[in-house]
C-alpha cells in the first residue's frame, strides 16, 4: 500500500534525485521593506535600511526578486551583511563589481563549510558543546564580566546584552552606540561563543537606528521583548 510522503520528505527526495522543478521568475514588485529577503538563483540578501528605489530597480533588472513563498524550504547562500552594506553605499557604476564580489565570497563560504556528519554514531568523550550544555542545565555557568567599552562595531558585527543579541546594520551612529553601551550592550569578541541568544529581528534593529533619541528606550524594550518571544 502506497502512502503519501509528507511535504518535507518529498522535498528532500526531489533534491536528492535532482528532479526539482526550476521556479519561474516572479513578476517585478515594489521595493521590499527592511528585513525582507530577496533572492537570485541560490543567493539571498536580507534588506537593510538604505535600499533606494533606483537600486531595487537595478537589482530587478538582474533577476533579483523578493521572497514571497510562505514555506520556502530551498537552501540559499546568504550574502554577508557587510557586503550588502557596501552595495547600498557604493556608486552606481561600482554596483556590479560589488555584487559579484559579494556573491563570490558567499559561495566560497558555502563550499568551505564541513559536510554534514553521516554514518554510525561512535561513543566519544564529551565535546565542548556538550559540556557547555551540561553547565547550562546544572545552572553552574560562570557569569561573564561586562567587557570594557569599545569603538563602534562594523556592519555585520554582533552585539549583546544578557541573553539578547543583534546584528549591527548600516546607519548605526556613534551616538547610538554610546547610548547602547551605557545600557549595557557590548560587542561579541569571543572567538568561539557557544552561548545561546535570543536574536533581535532585523526590522526591529532598523527601527531602533531610525527612531528619535527620546524614543530609543521604548523601541529597545520592544526589540528585547520581540527577541525573547521569538
Amino acid at each position: 500500500m502506497k502512502l503519501p510522503l509528507p511535504k518535507v520528505a518529498s522535498s528532500r527526495l526531489r533534491t536528492l534525485l535532482k528532479i526539482r522543478t526550476p521556479r519561474a521568475v516572479p513578476k517585478r514588485g515594489t521595493r521590499p521593506n527592511v528585513g525582507a529577503r530577496i533572492f537570485f538563483e541560490d543567493m539571498r540578501i536580507t534588506v537593510q535600511p538604505g535600499l533606494s528605489v533606483d537600486l531595487w530597480h537595478w537589482l530587478q533588472d538582474r533577476g533579483w526578486r523578493e521572497v514571497t513563498f510562505r514555506s520556502d524550504r530551498r537552501r540559499y547562500c546568504e550574502l554577508p551583511s557587510e557586503g550588502v552594506a557596501e552595495l547600498l553605499e557604493c556608486a552606481p557604476e561600482d554596483r556590479l563589481a560589488v555584487l559579484e564580489r559579494c556573491i563570490s565570497r558567499s559561495r566560497e563560504g558555502a563550499l568551505n563549510q564541513p559536510p554534514a556528519p553521516t554514518g554510525f554514531k561512535v561513543n566519544l568523550p564529551l565535546p565542548r558543546a556538550a559540556a557547555s550544555r551540561l553547565l547550562g542545565l546544572l545552572n553552574i555557568r560562570t557569569p561573564r564580566a561586562i567587557a570594557d567599552r569599545g569603538p563602534r562595531p562594523s556592519v555585520g558585527a554582533r552585539i549583546f546584552f544578557e541573553d539578547v543579541r543583534m546584528s549591527v546594520q548600516a546607519g548605526m551612529s556613534n551616538d547610538l552606540w554610546r547610548w547602547l553601551q551605557a545600557a549595557g550592550w557590548r560587542e561579541i569578541r569571543y572567538r568561539s561563543d557557544r552561548r545561546r541568544y535570543c536574536e533581535v529581528p532585523s526590522e526591529c534593529v532598523a527601527e531602533l537606528i531610525e527612531c528619535a533619541e527620546e524614543d530609543r528606550r521604548e523601541v529597545l524594550d520592544t526589540c528585547i521583548a520581540r527577541a525573547r518571544e521569538g
